[in-house]
């Protein structure tokens, strides 16, 4: 991959939809609105159903689906990739409520890779990525950061 192709950072999110009412098409405007603005690229939305009796989890056509609780997802018709295997459908369905859906988005962070571009001229490497997870960031505000500043970066 040359320096001008560099991929951003990519990740997923795993939205349960609720079993009752829908999900409206204003709900995914900030999503959409990110895409337009080039900051994020989405890659793949992609519905998992997971079925009460317990019979496997399926991929649903959320963008044509004429069930009335996918009807939004119609903003995201021709967002599907492909990207997900059974695995991960099956891994998707296991974090939802059975009997519910769950929609899956995979999108790329494009701010990442005009960044990592830049630096990348410079002999900057990009090394590692991550996310804090918000129960644990809460938990930290909510016990406080005591101390000097220098004791919270070891120095």
């Amino acid at each position: 991959m040359s320096l001008d192709t560099a991929l951003g950072v990519v990740e997923y999110l795993v939205i349960e939809l609720p079993r009752s009412g829908a999900l409206a098409a204003d709900d995914l405007q900030p999503l959409l609105d990110l895409a337009r603005r080039d900051v994020i690229r989405l890659l793949d939305a992609e519905v998992v159903h997971r079925p009460a009796d317990g019979s496997p989890p399926v991929l649903v056509d959320g963008a044509g689906s004429t069930t009335p609780r996918l009807s939004g997802l119609a903003a995201l018709a021709g967002a599907t990739s492909g990207l997900l295997d059974a695995e991960d459908v099956g891994a998707v369905a296991e974090m939802v409520t059975p009997g519910s859906y769950a929609l899956v988005l995979v999108f790329e962070n494009v701010w990442t890779a005009t960044l990592a571009t830049a630096l990348r001229r410079h002999g900057c490497r990009l090394v590692a990525s991550g996310q804090v997870d918000g129960r644990d960031l809460d938990a930290a505000l909510d016990t406080g950061l005591d101390g000097p500043a220098d004791d919270r970066r070891g120095g």
